[in-house]
């Protein structure tokens, strides 16, 4: 039992570090499915207890982490590891039914409010049957930081994808990561982060001097009179001048690019096209320590097929491209139906662009 209790505590302090500094907003994305709360952190701007209190809170003040089996609650009274036993669908947006992992005799809920557009402006917290209901607000971003955030992170409908062949010189800005290994977390990005993929082709020319064989002539019968000039009267023929001449105006270049010397007629060089193509992941990681390190990775990419799923509706990920890469896994790089980049997961991150 006790480590038990110690591997909760554990996990719920892993979640209050989790997106601390910030608020989360409305808009940052939509719920249109109970599934897309699973690892969401809510950060919000305000409280109320009806006909009690009101209080505007700090970032980080007080938060609600919802995984799989368990919502964690940072701030307050309230802290604490709570199991989910479900999650429904209400009227209003969902529902959690909750039992505290610690005190099983205590049990609540957690309503998720949705606007039309199945955002998140608020959640309604209750403890216990026992407990009033505690109303936290989200906040809009205001207009200046949404205008800055809307030219910087890339918007899913705002780079199209024609074909694979369309990728290269691609670059995107995405706006969440969704840590698929570890627990499932939504971290929502900021544009100090850094974050970028992108789509890399390379083209290499490499020349290489070759000596011409010489082919073995048969000897012929020189004429005495030429014997000083070292030629015969054939090979001072007219037609023959003539095919030197052309040759030498176009002289052969060495593999720094300097003219071969014209006598040297000995020698020619092949060249050779390589194309290479990868793909490029940036970011600047904060660690707990706030600590920041930028990293980059850079895989080669082998192969690429891509695949439609009929079945999709509305606006949903309609086309989904699987990228082979070399040390890097499967990349797969997924398209609405407009063929805009939706999302791409790599290294067991999933990567979602604005407006998801």
């Amino acid at each position: 039992m006790r480590s038990f209790v110690l591997l909760a505590v554990l996990l719920c302090q892993s979640w209050m570090l989790f997106g601390q500094d910030d608020y989360t907003y409305i808009s940052d994305r939509r719920f249109p499915d109970p599934s897309d709360l699973i690892g969401y952190n809510f950060v919000p701007s305000s409280m109320e207890i009806p006909n009690e209190m009101e209080a505007e809170l700090d970032p980080g003040e007080y938060s609600f982490g919802i995984s799989r089996n368990n919502l964690y609650v940072a701030g307050g009274e309230i802290k604490g590891v709570y199991n989910v036993n479900n999650i429904n669908p209400t009227e209003y947006g969902y529902i959690l039914r909750l039992i505290n992992a610690r005190n099983p005799t205590l049990q609540g809920h957690l309503k998720v409010i949705l606007t039309p557009q199945a955002q998140v402006e608020a959640l309604v917290f209750r403890r216990s049957r026992n407990d009033q209901e505690i109303i936290f607000f989200q906040t809009e971003a205001d207009k200046e930081l949404k205008e800055e955030e809307a030219g910087y992170f890339t918007d899913r409908w705002e780079v199209p994808l024609e074909s694979p062949d369309s990728l290269w010189g691609m670059v995107v800005y995405p706006f969440l990561r969704i840590h698929e290994d570890v627990s499932g977390e939504q971290e929502r990005l900021q544009m100090e982060d850094s974050t970028s993929i992108q789509f890399v082709e390379t083209i290499r020319v490499i020349e290489k001097v070759k000596k011409k064989r010489k082919k073995k002539k048969k000897k012929k019968k020189e004429k005495m009179e030429n014997i000083e000039l070292g030629i015969t009267e054939e090979e001072a023929e007219e037609p023959a001048a003539e095919a030197l001449a052309e040759e030498s105006e176009a002289p052969l270049l060495d593999s720094l690019g300097q003219p071969i010397d014209s006598s040297r007629q000995d020698v020619r060089i092949k060249t050779k096209i390589v194309k290479e193509y990868f793909i490029e992941i940036r970011s600047i990681l904060t660690y707990d320590d706030d600590t920041q390190e930028d990293k980059e990775w850079r895989f080669p990419i082998k192969k690429i097929v891509e695949r439609e799923d009929e079945e999709a509706s509305g606006n949903a990920e309609r086309y989904q491209l699987e990228i082979a890469t070399e040390k890097g896994g499967i990349v797969y790089l997924y398209l609405t139906p407009k063929r805009t980049v939706s999302s791409i997961e790599v290294m067991g991150k999933r990567y979602l662009m604005q407006g998801f």
